[in-house]
């Protein structure tokens, strides 16, 4: 399952067309459905940028759904990143919740030391809070990497569904 979003440009072009938004309904719509088609037992998932920060909102929203994720470079604090940016973004915040997340399912954050896209403390401090509530949750750090998904970041990624899976 691949799900993207349609970009498109502020009047300004402020923000080079990108925007965050909550999809985890569809997200989580879609996961079911595919779960009951094929009669899946175990559902893991991998997400990237926005698909990280919906798939942090759909292990809370929908509880039990999705056995392990894998989120690189996404944001987990609307709050911190709007007032880093200083402008007000929208979404869904994973943050906002750890308490509903299954304990059942692992948590795996993979973030880049140099992503100057969205800062390496979003996953470092969703990972302490998800320790905090007691899930299962590990941050696995890049160094000097940066947002785009592609080698050692990718690599890493893949490795941490490797391990889920297996």
């Amino acid at each position: 399952l691949e799900f993207r979003r349609v970009l498109f440009r502020s009047s300004d072009d402020s923000d080079h067309g990108r925007r965050t938004f909550d999809g985890s309904t569809e997200v989580s719509n879609a996961i079911t459905a595919l779960k009951a088609q094929y009669g899946a037992k175990r559902v893991f998932a991998l997400g990237h940028s926005n698909g990280a920060m919906n798939l942090g909102g759909v292990i809370g929203k929908y509880p039990g759904l999705i056995d392990g994720v894998v989120l690189v470079s996404g944001i987990y604090d609307l709050n911190a990143i709007s007032q880093m940016r200083g402008k007000q973004y929208g979404g869904i915040a994973g943050q906002d919740y750890i308490s509903s997340i299954a304990r059942t399912t692992t948590i795996i954050a993979v973030h880049g030391t140099e992503d100057v896209t969205v800062p390496f403390e979003q996953s470092q401090n969703y990972i302490t809070a998800a320790k905090a509530a007691k899930l299962k949750a590990d941050l696995k750090t890049v160094d000097g990497v940066g947002h785009d998904f592609g080698g050692p970041l990718a690599q890493t990624a893949i490795a941490a569904l490797n391990s889920l899976v297996h």
